[in-house]
């Protein structure tokens, strides 16, 4: 099973890109809003925060790049097992589902990703604090881990904080990680993120002997994932920053959700280990996938 979820920025540019096929639906006030709104995203969080890059751009837009990414995006979603919420995060457009053709264009790119949504989420965060379905699933897995943490999050099921910290099984049988590179503020080790997404496919394709995938990467994450799910067939989690919630590792975005509490306090890792923080940080959403004081 492959459960997918993507960011509130990629959620948006991804219903935005499908949207220029229905222009006939949204009346002038509505496809401005769309605009304006889109590109607010591109120019302050997609180049910067979300793992895309392209160091020939002028300006932080829309460009023929971006729209091949995007449309990789819409084409690994579709047909997921799971979706980690039911307005497919794209709550940033709540306002204009009031207008009649909107919601029914909503509607339309909904059914047209054909998710499953065979279970209830596993990845989803009030799923998991109520049943703790994800440790289940994931007990007694030979488990490979794609994330900047990935070896952090390995250590913390290791020595069995996890399972001490949520008190659930949590025995994987074997563990292996891909450390991803950081890519913020229009930079990455390439010449744009393409070139880092078919590196990444590359190089996790030496991997093998797991059967369960958690994967979290910005951008990246659901392009990657179903690559890998197509080749190896085994159970993918695409998760995004609470991805360090989900395993005993703190971050500042945590304090920013009321309901979670933070269970057996001292086994959680709570300051960021300095070689997993970027230089740049601070600039990124103000630091909050970090705690650096």
């Amino acid at each position: 099973m492959i459960h997918a979820r993507v960011g509130f920025t990629e959620a948006v540019l991804i219903f935005y890109n499908f949207s220029k096929n229905y222009k006939h639906l949204l009346n002038d006030k509505v496809s401005l809003k769309l605009k304006r709104l889109v590109r607010k995203f591109y120019n302050k969080y997609y180049y910067k925060s979300c793992g895309y890059y392209d160091k020939n751009a002028k300006i932080f837009n829309e460009t023929s790049l971006t729209n091949c990414m995007i449309q990789k995006m819409y084409d690994s979603l579709k047909n997921s097992d799971t979706f980690e919420n039911d307005n497919l995060n794209i709550s940033h457009l709540e306002n204009l589902k009031k207008d009649a053709n909107f919601y029914k264009l909503f509607n339309i790119y909904k059914e047209s990703l054909s998710i499953k949504n065979s279970i209830p989420s596993p990845i989803n965060i009030n799923n998991f604090l109520k049943d703790k379905q994800l440790y289940r699933l994931l007990d007694g897995k030979d488990l490979l881990i794609i994330s900047s943490i990935a070896p952090l999050i390995k250590q913390q099921i290791e020595n069995g904080n996890c399972q001490k910290i949520w008190s659930i099984p949590l025995n994987v049988r074997s563990i292996q990680c891909f450390r991803t590179p950081y890519c913020f503020m229009n930079d990455g080790p390439h010449q744009n993120a393409l070139e880092t997404l078919e590196w990444m496919m590359q190089e996790t394709r030496k991997y093998s002997n797991y059967n369960a995938i958690i994967i979290s990467c910005g951008t990246y994450t659901m392009p990657l994932a179903r690559y890998l799910y197509e080749l190896s067939h085994a159970d993918t989690y695409c998760m995004g920053g609470l991805i360090a919630y989900f395993f005993g590792i703190c971050t500042k975005r945590h304090h920013y959700y009321d309901k979670l509490s933070f269970p057996n306090h001292d086994l959680w890792i709570h300051r960021t280990p300095a070689e997993y923080v970027p230089s740049c940080y601070n600039y990124i959403e103000g630091g909050c996938y970090w705690i650096v004081e």
